[in-house]
């Protein structure tokens, strides 16, 4: 990296900022001596520290330095470097990727996972037979998932991928890997460890709600990152696809003593509709079946909540978009 004003005999007082704000990069400095500021702003993601070294020229012209760095042959070798390092990353994941392992069937993986404090969540859904993935839910900046070995799967891009997904650059080829995991039933993944951080050792493990698919059918009940606690009950555990239509799925699922069961009821959903269940609702669990439920009145509302708890029936509906 170049330094500036090394040479200069008299020291000035610089204030500067190296902005990096996705998706473009700026730089601003201020000199008090000399009442100036230099602000450079940009539109896109280069592939070196363009706005910054922009930013260095005009500050030596304001310093009057007699020996200036070489800014034209610095960001030329750096952008060369830059590029290069992606198909690095590539060759460095399939050197330690391990050849023909098997992964689940692709509807397994599919679920909005949220860190510990529900601050970022990954979407991974389904589309035309692939895998994809999207973060806070933005499906218009989607990313495809690549089976990688076992149950981890590889999102990396090539330059112009992540320029046109208007990503900040990072080289870490550990990124651009999602390792899903299985929760304490060891059965159904409901977890997935991303190593976005370096300074986190093992990576971050973000708790997901996987979505079932098809028709009538029994899924594990994973309510946000709040598992039942008894998933040996055949009641708590079940759920039933009781209706279905082109754009949504309505899952419900009833217990008498519902609370004893959940360790928490998660406090939002995944951008979903809020159902109440009016109190004439009739519940029957005694068939053989499962659950089943008919109701003479159902009302829907747009509040960004999971579960709706009628205290005089403690029943539950969960619908998913």
């Amino acid at each position: 990296m170049p330094t500036v004003g090394k040479e200069l005999a008299e020291l000035h007082l610089c204030i500067c900022h190296q902005g990096s704000i996705v998706p473009f990069l700026s730089s601003v400095y201020l000199l008090r001596d000399t009442n100036t500021a230099i602000v450079v702003l940009t539109n896109s993601m280069a592939n070196n520290d363009a706005a910054d070294w922009l930013g260095q020229l005009l500050l030596e012209a304001v310093l009057d330095k007699l020996e200036k760095n070489d800014y034209v042959s610095i960001p030329k070798a750096s952008a060369k470097t830059s590029v290069g390092l992606w198909p690095r990353m590539a060759r460095e994941l399939e050197t330690h990727r391990s050849p023909n392992t098997q992964h689940k069937s692709l509807v397994e993986y599919v679920g909005i996972y949220y860190n510990n404090i529900d601050s970022w969540c990954i979407e991974v859904f389904e589309d035309i037979g692939e895998l994809r993935m999207c973060f806070q839910r933005n499906r218009e900046l989607p990313c495809w998932l690549d089976h990688y070995q076992h149950d981890v799967s590889s999102w990396l891009l090539t330059r112009k991928e992540d320029a046109h997904l208007r990503r900040f650059s990072v080289i870490n080829a550990e990124l651009y890997l999602i390792d899903f995991k299985s929760g304490d039933a060891g059965t159904n993944v409901d977890q997935l460890v991303w190593r976005h951080d370096p300074d986190v050792p093992g990576g971050e493990i973000f708790y997901g709600n996987p979505l079932a698919c098809g028709s009538m059918g029994e899924v594990y009940l994973r309510i946000g990152r709040y598992a039942i606690e008894d998933p040996s009950c055949y009641a708590c555990r079940t759920i039933m696809m009781c209706a279905a239509t082109s754009s949504a799925r309505v899952l419900a699922w009833s217990y008498r003593d519902a609370e004893h069961y959940i360790k928490k009821p998660a406090s939002r959903f995944l951008g979903g509709y809020f159902i109440t269940i009016a109190p004439d609702c009739l519940f029957d669990t005694s068939g053989s079946a499962g659950i089943c439920w008919r109701s003479r009145s159902i009302t829907l509302s747009t509040e960004s909540w999971l579960l709706q708890e009628k205290s005089c029936e403690e029943h539950f509906l969960l619908l998913i978009n």
